[in-house]
Protein backbone atom coordinates (compact mmCIF):
# COMPACT_ATOMS: atom_id res chain seq x y z
CA UNK A 1 0.00 0.00 0.00
CA UNK A 2 0.99 3.29 -0.53
CA UNK A 3 2.32 5.78 2.72
CA UNK A 4 0.29 8.66 3.17
CA UNK A 5 2.65 11.05 1.43
CA UNK A 6 1.83 9.01 -2.02
CA UNK A 7 -1.96 8.81 -1.54
CA UNK A 8 -4.60 11.66 -2.35
CA UNK A 9 -7.34 12.02 0.47
CA UNK A 10 -10.00 14.04 -0.53
CA UNK A 11 -12.93 15.30 2.11
CA UNK A 12 -16.45 16.93 1.25
CA UNK A 13 -18.22 19.60 3.06
CA UNK A 14 -21.19 21.58 1.65
CA UNK A 15 -19.94 24.92 2.81
CA UNK A 16 -17.42 27.06 4.72
CA UNK A 17 -19.58 29.31 6.26
CA UNK A 18 -20.16 29.23 9.88
CA UNK A 19 -21.20 25.65 11.78
CA UNK A 20 -19.74 23.02 13.75
CA UNK A 21 -19.04 20.42 10.99
CA UNK A 22 -17.32 23.21 8.87
CA UNK A 23 -15.34 24.33 11.47
CA UNK A 24 -14.16 20.48 12.30
CA UNK A 25 -14.01 19.75 8.80
CA UNK A 26 -11.52 22.49 7.89
CA UNK A 27 -9.52 21.80 11.55
CA UNK A 28 -9.04 18.25 10.48
CA UNK A 29 -7.76 18.43 7.13
CA UNK A 30 -5.61 21.53 8.32
CA UNK A 31 -4.00 18.95 11.02
CA UNK A 32 -3.73 15.98 8.16
CA UNK A 33 -2.01 18.95 6.00
CA UNK A 34 0.70 19.50 8.71
CA UNK A 35 1.63 15.78 9.08
CA UNK A 36 2.11 16.22 5.44
CA UNK A 37 -0.73 14.33 4.03
CA UNK A 38 -1.90 14.63 0.33
CA UNK A 39 -5.48 16.40 1.25
CA UNK A 40 -7.79 18.41 -0.08
CA UNK A 41 -11.20 19.66 0.75
CA UNK A 42 -14.08 19.72 -1.63
CA UNK A 43 -16.57 22.64 -1.00
CA UNK A 44 -20.15 22.47 -3.21
CA UNK A 45 -21.77 25.54 -2.34
CA UNK A 46 -20.93 29.44 -3.20
CA UNK A 47 -21.11 30.60 -0.05
CA UNK A 48 -18.14 32.58 1.34
CA UNK A 49 -15.34 30.59 3.06
CA UNK A 50 -15.33 31.43 7.00
CA UNK A 51 -12.57 29.14 8.10
CA UNK A 52 -9.44 29.04 6.43
CA UNK A 53 -8.08 25.88 4.58
CA UNK A 54 -4.32 25.60 4.34
CA UNK A 55 -4.07 22.94 2.11
CA UNK A 56 -6.06 22.66 -1.90
CA UNK A 57 -9.28 23.66 -1.61
CA UNK A 58 -11.71 22.29 -4.68
CA UNK A 59 -14.90 24.62 -5.11
CA UNK A 60 -16.57 26.30 -7.62
CA UNK A 61 -15.57 29.61 -9.41
CA UNK A 62 -17.78 32.53 -8.02
CA UNK A 63 -19.25 33.57 -11.62
CA UNK A 64 -22.73 34.71 -13.32
CA UNK A 65 -23.17 32.02 -14.74
CA UNK A 66 -22.31 29.62 -11.57
CA UNK A 67 -24.46 31.22 -9.29
CA UNK A 68 -27.70 31.13 -12.42
CA UNK A 69 -26.72 26.98 -13.56
CA UNK A 70 -26.43 26.16 -9.17
CA UNK A 71 -29.87 27.79 -9.20
CA UNK A 72 -31.30 26.25 -11.81
CA UNK A 73 -30.47 22.87 -10.50
CA UNK A 74 -31.75 23.33 -7.54
CA UNK A 75 -35.22 24.40 -9.19
CA UNK A 76 -35.25 20.92 -11.49
CA UNK A 77 -34.53 18.84 -8.50
CA UNK A 78 -30.81 17.99 -10.15
CA UNK A 79 -28.53 19.05 -7.63
CA UNK A 80 -27.32 15.51 -6.13
CA UNK A 81 -26.81 14.95 -9.86
CA UNK A 82 -24.54 18.08 -10.13
CA UNK A 83 -22.72 17.76 -7.12
CA UNK A 84 -21.90 13.59 -7.48
CA UNK A 85 -20.59 15.28 -11.11
CA UNK A 86 -18.59 17.78 -9.02
CA UNK A 87 -17.31 15.63 -6.85
CA UNK A 88 -16.14 12.88 -8.92
CA UNK A 89 -14.41 14.68 -11.70
CA UNK A 90 -12.04 15.68 -8.71
CA UNK A 91 -11.91 12.44 -7.77
CA UNK A 92 -10.52 11.10 -11.06
CA UNK A 93 -8.53 14.58 -11.73
CA UNK A 94 -6.97 14.22 -8.21
CA UNK A 95 -7.10 10.10 -8.88
CA UNK A 96 -7.90 10.18 -5.28
CA UNK A 97 -7.26 6.99 -3.09
CA UNK A 98 -9.58 8.26 -0.10
CA UNK A 99 -12.71 9.72 0.53
CA UNK A 100 -14.36 11.14 3.51
CA UNK A 101 -18.00 12.27 2.64
CA UNK A 102 -20.18 14.34 4.69
CA UNK A 103 -23.68 14.63 5.27
CA UNK A 104 -23.78 16.02 1.39
CA UNK A 105 -22.29 13.30 -0.15
CA UNK A 106 -24.05 10.15 1.52
CA UNK A 107 -25.91 9.14 -1.09
CA UNK A 108 -23.60 8.67 -3.57
CA UNK A 109 -21.04 5.93 -2.11
CA UNK A 110 -23.03 3.26 -4.29
CA UNK A 111 -22.12 5.25 -7.39
CA UNK A 112 -18.65 6.00 -6.65
CA UNK A 113 -17.96 2.48 -5.85
CA UNK A 114 -19.28 1.55 -9.67
CA UNK A 115 -17.09 4.03 -11.28
CA UNK A 116 -13.71 3.91 -8.82
CA UNK A 117 -14.03 0.11 -7.67
CA UNK A 118 -10.44 0.61 -5.97
CA UNK A 119 -11.43 3.93 -4.10
CA UNK A 120 -12.21 3.66 -0.42
CA UNK A 121 -14.84 5.39 1.29
CA UNK A 122 -15.62 6.57 4.33
CA UNK A 123 -18.97 8.22 5.94
CA UNK A 124 -18.65 11.04 8.36
CA UNK A 125 -21.48 10.70 10.62
CA UNK A 126 -21.99 13.95 12.23
CA UNK A 127 -25.04 13.90 13.83
CA UNK A 128 -27.17 11.42 16.37
CA UNK A 129 -28.42 8.38 14.54
CA UNK A 130 -31.46 8.04 15.36
CA UNK A 131 -31.82 12.00 14.37
CA UNK A 132 -30.39 10.66 10.79
CA UNK A 133 -33.11 8.00 10.69
CA UNK A 134 -36.21 9.54 12.05
CA UNK A 135 -36.00 13.49 11.87
CA UNK A 136 -37.72 14.62 8.03
CA UNK A 137 -35.23 17.36 8.05
CA UNK A 138 -32.06 14.66 7.88
CA UNK A 139 -32.81 11.30 5.93
CA UNK A 140 -36.09 10.48 7.81
CA UNK A 141 -37.31 9.86 4.22
CA UNK A 142 -35.00 8.14 2.35
CA UNK A 143 -33.67 6.08 5.38
CA UNK A 144 -33.64 2.67 3.44
CA UNK A 145 -31.81 4.22 0.69
CA UNK A 146 -29.16 5.93 3.18
CA UNK A 147 -28.52 2.29 4.32
CA UNK A 148 -27.61 0.83 1.41
CA UNK A 149 -24.59 3.28 0.90
CA UNK A 150 -24.01 2.91 4.42
CA UNK A 151 -23.28 -1.14 3.76
CA UNK A 152 -21.36 -0.57 0.93
CA UNK A 153 -19.18 2.26 2.01
CA UNK A 154 -15.30 1.01 3.58
CA UNK A 155 -15.98 2.36 7.02
CA UNK A 156 -18.20 4.69 9.13
CA UNK A 157 -17.11 7.04 11.14
CA UNK A 158 -18.69 8.31 14.49
CA UNK A 159 -18.54 11.05 17.07
CA UNK A 160 -19.93 9.10 20.06
CA UNK A 161 -20.01 5.54 21.15
CA UNK A 162 -24.27 5.20 21.05
CA UNK A 163 -24.46 6.46 16.99
CA UNK A 164 -21.32 3.65 16.24
CA UNK A 165 -23.31 1.13 18.12
CA UNK A 166 -26.17 1.74 15.45
CA UNK A 167 -24.39 1.91 12.58
CA UNK A 168 -22.60 -1.22 13.34
CA UNK A 169 -26.02 -3.58 12.46
CA UNK A 170 -25.54 -1.96 8.73
CA UNK A 171 -21.45 -1.92 8.51
CA UNK A 172 -18.81 -4.05 10.31
CA UNK A 173 -16.06 -1.53 9.92
CA UNK A 174 -17.55 1.78 12.42
CA UNK A 175 -14.77 3.90 14.35
CA UNK A 176 -15.35 6.62 17.10
CA UNK A 177 -13.34 9.31 16.37
CA UNK A 178 -13.77 12.51 18.66
CA UNK A 179 -14.08 16.44 17.48
CA UNK A 180 -11.31 17.97 18.69
CA UNK A 181 -11.06 21.37 20.27
CA UNK A 182 -10.86 23.76 17.49
CA UNK A 183 -10.01 27.19 19.17
CA UNK A 184 -6.44 28.22 20.19
CA UNK A 185 -4.72 27.42 23.35
CA UNK A 186 -5.21 30.32 25.86
CA UNK A 187 -3.11 31.24 29.07
CA UNK A 188 -6.16 32.76 30.72
CA UNK A 189 -9.16 31.13 31.97
CA UNK A 190 -12.50 31.77 32.33
CA UNK A 191 -13.61 34.20 35.17
CA UNK A 192 -15.28 32.40 37.60
CA UNK A 193 -16.72 35.73 39.36
CA UNK A 194 -18.59 37.13 36.55
CA UNK A 195 -22.47 36.85 36.49
CA UNK A 196 -22.63 35.91 32.97
CA UNK A 197 -23.92 32.35 31.67
CA UNK A 198 -22.07 31.77 27.97
CA UNK A 199 -24.32 29.91 25.42
CA UNK A 200 -23.09 29.25 21.42
CA UNK A 201 -24.75 28.06 18.55
CA UNK A 202 -26.73 28.22 15.73
CA UNK A 203 -29.90 29.95 16.28
CA UNK A 204 -32.47 27.12 15.60
CA UNK A 205 -35.19 27.00 17.87
CA UNK A 206 -36.06 23.34 17.89
CA UNK A 207 -32.67 21.82 17.89
CA UNK A 208 -30.80 24.06 19.90
CA UNK A 209 -33.48 24.55 22.51
CA UNK A 210 -33.86 27.88 22.36
CA UNK A 211 -37.05 28.20 24.04
CA UNK A 212 -35.49 26.23 26.04
CA UNK A 213 -32.69 28.45 26.80
CA UNK A 214 -35.66 31.83 27.19
CA UNK A 215 -37.54 30.05 30.13
CA UNK A 216 -34.01 29.48 32.10
CA UNK A 217 -32.98 32.89 31.48
CA UNK A 218 -36.54 33.69 32.79
CA UNK A 219 -35.79 32.10 36.53
CA UNK A 220 -32.28 33.57 36.59
CA UNK A 221 -31.45 35.19 39.64
CA UNK A 222 -30.87 39.03 39.64
CA UNK A 223 -27.99 40.36 37.95
CA UNK A 224 -27.30 36.97 35.89
CA UNK A 225 -27.45 37.22 32.05
CA UNK A 226 -26.99 35.25 29.07
CA UNK A 227 -24.33 35.51 26.66
CA UNK A 228 -25.47 33.88 23.22
CA UNK A 229 -22.93 33.98 20.25
CA UNK A 230 -24.79 32.64 17.03
CA UNK A 231 -26.36 33.41 14.15
CA UNK A 232 -29.04 31.44 12.19
CA UNK A 233 -32.55 31.36 10.10
CA UNK A 234 -34.65 31.16 13.91
CA UNK A 235 -33.13 34.66 15.01
CA UNK A 236 -35.87 36.75 14.72
CA UNK A 237 -38.31 33.78 16.03
CA UNK A 238 -35.82 34.15 18.91
CA UNK A 239 -35.94 38.07 19.36
CA UNK A 240 -39.87 37.13 19.27
CA UNK A 241 -39.54 34.94 22.40
CA UNK A 242 -37.34 36.95 24.50
CA UNK A 243 -39.42 39.83 23.88
CA UNK A 244 -42.87 37.84 24.57
CA UNK A 245 -41.37 37.17 28.07
CA UNK A 246 -40.32 40.76 28.76
CA UNK A 247 -36.60 39.16 29.08
CA UNK A 248 -34.23 41.56 26.53
CA UNK A 249 -32.43 42.37 29.99
CA UNK A 250 -31.42 38.96 30.52
CA UNK A 251 -29.82 38.06 27.00
CA UNK A 252 -26.68 39.20 25.20
CA UNK A 253 -26.73 38.96 21.91
CA UNK A 254 -23.44 38.82 20.32
CA UNK A 255 -24.10 37.35 16.67
CA UNK A 256 -22.00 35.22 15.51
CA UNK A 257 -18.44 34.90 16.62
CA UNK A 258 -14.80 33.22 15.65
CA UNK A 259 -11.42 32.85 16.52
CA UNK A 260 -10.41 35.84 19.16
CA UNK A 261 -13.39 37.17 19.75
CA UNK A 262 -15.39 33.68 20.37
CA UNK A 263 -12.55 32.94 22.66
CA UNK A 264 -13.21 36.05 24.66
CA UNK A 265 -17.18 35.27 24.51
CA UNK A 266 -16.15 31.91 26.65
CA UNK A 267 -13.30 33.78 29.13
CA UNK A 268 -15.93 36.74 29.91
CA UNK A 269 -18.38 33.84 31.80
CA UNK A 270 -18.68 31.92 34.35
CA UNK A 271 -20.33 28.80 33.34
CA UNK A 272 -21.93 27.00 29.83
CA UNK A 273 -25.19 26.04 29.21
CA UNK A 274 -26.05 23.91 26.36
CA UNK A 275 -30.20 23.16 25.97
CA UNK A 276 -29.94 21.66 22.82
CA UNK A 277 -32.57 18.56 22.30
CA UNK A 278 -29.64 16.58 19.82
CA UNK A 279 -26.31 16.83 19.18
CA UNK A 280 -23.77 14.96 17.42
CA UNK A 281 -21.07 15.74 19.49
CA UNK A 282 -21.30 19.22 20.57
CA UNK A 283 -18.39 20.97 19.80
CA UNK A 284 -18.92 24.61 21.58
CA UNK A 285 -19.16 22.59 24.56
CA UNK A 286 -15.64 20.89 24.49
CA UNK A 287 -14.67 24.86 23.39
CA UNK A 288 -15.92 25.70 26.80
CA UNK A 289 -14.45 22.80 28.41
CA UNK A 290 -10.90 24.19 27.17
CA UNK A 291 -11.43 27.63 28.77
CA UNK A 292 -12.77 26.19 31.98
CA UNK A 293 -15.76 26.73 31.98
CA UNK A 294 -18.19 24.32 33.96
CA UNK A 295 -21.30 23.17 32.30
CA UNK A 296 -24.51 22.61 32.38
CA UNK A 297 -26.88 20.84 29.61
CA UNK A 298 -29.53 18.20 28.80
CA UNK A 299 -28.29 14.78 29.09
CA UNK A 300 -28.51 12.92 24.92
CA UNK A 301 -25.18 10.84 23.78
CA UNK A 302 -23.51 13.22 22.47
CA UNK A 303 -23.42 15.12 25.76
CA UNK A 304 -22.94 11.94 27.23
CA UNK A 305 -20.07 11.13 25.13
CA UNK A 306 -17.95 15.00 26.37
CA UNK A 307 -18.88 14.70 29.63
CA UNK A 308 -18.15 10.82 30.67
CA UNK A 309 -22.13 10.42 31.75
CA UNK A 310 -21.99 13.69 34.03
CA UNK A 311 -18.69 12.81 35.64
CA UNK A 312 -17.12 16.02 33.92
CA UNK A 313 -20.44 18.53 33.85
CA UNK A 314 -23.69 18.33 35.34
CA UNK A 315 -26.49 17.11 33.05
CA UNK A 316 -29.86 17.16 33.25
CA UNK A 317 -32.71 14.76 32.35
CA UNK A 318 -33.67 15.35 28.66
CA UNK A 319 -36.15 18.26 28.52
CA UNK A 320 -36.63 18.60 31.98
CA UNK A 321 -36.05 22.53 32.73
CA UNK A 322 -36.89 22.30 36.31
CA UNK A 323 -33.93 20.08 36.69
CA UNK A 324 -31.84 22.07 34.54
CA UNK A 325 -32.64 25.10 36.54
CA UNK A 326 -32.06 23.10 39.92
CA UNK A 327 -28.73 22.09 38.37
CA UNK A 328 -27.78 26.11 37.26
CA UNK A 329 -28.65 27.14 40.47
CA UNK A 330 -26.09 24.94 42.22
CA UNK A 331 -23.31 26.38 40.57
CA UNK A 332 -24.83 29.63 40.44
CA UNK A 333 -24.73 29.51 44.08
CA UNK A 334 -21.26 28.26 44.95
CA UNK A 335 -18.63 29.58 43.89
CA UNK A 336 -16.49 26.35 45.52
CA UNK A 337 -19.23 24.46 43.47
CA UNK A 338 -17.74 26.29 40.22
CA UNK A 339 -13.57 26.12 40.79
CA UNK A 340 -14.60 21.96 40.95
CA UNK A 341 -16.42 21.61 37.53
CA UNK A 342 -13.93 24.27 35.76
CA UNK A 343 -10.74 22.01 36.89
CA UNK A 344 -13.09 19.16 35.83
CA UNK A 345 -13.67 20.84 32.42
CA UNK A 346 -9.89 21.31 31.89
CA UNK A 347 -9.18 17.87 32.89
CA UNK A 348 -11.57 16.77 30.27
CA UNK A 349 -10.86 18.54 27.32
CA UNK A 350 -7.12 17.65 27.24
CA UNK A 351 -8.88 13.89 25.84
CA UNK A 352 -10.24 15.90 22.97
CA UNK A 353 -6.13 18.01 22.14
CA UNK A 354 -6.05 18.24 18.62
CA UNK A 355 -3.02 16.32 18.86
CA UNK A 356 -4.71 13.75 20.52
CA UNK A 357 -7.62 13.35 18.06
CA UNK A 358 -5.80 13.61 14.46
CA UNK A 359 -3.61 10.25 15.48
CA UNK A 360 -6.94 8.28 15.74
CA UNK A 361 -7.45 9.86 11.82
CA UNK A 362 -4.33 9.15 10.52
CA UNK A 363 -4.76 5.55 12.13
CA UNK A 364 -7.97 5.06 9.51
CA UNK A 365 -6.65 6.87 7.03
CA UNK A 366 -3.21 4.46 7.13
CA UNK A 367 -5.31 1.53 7.77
Amino acid sequence: MLNSKHRVFLFTVYSLSLGGIQRVTSTIVNLLNELHFNVFILKYSLDNNLYQVKTGLLEHKITLFNIFLIKLVHKLGLLDFFNYSFLSYFVKKKNASVVVLGPESFFFVKNLKGAFPSLKIYLWMHNNFDIYKNNERYFGGRFDELVKNVSAADGIICLESYTALKWRQYNNNVVVIHNPVTIHEHENKADLDVHIISFTGRLLVEQKGLDYLVEIASRLPEGWRISVAGAGVDEDKFRELIDERNLADKFILRGALNGDDLTEHYLQSSIFVLTSRWEGFPLVTVEAMSLGLPVVAFGNPGLDEVTDHGKYGLLAKDGDVDDFVDKLMSLISDRDLREKYSGLSLERAKAFAPEVIIKDWEKILNS
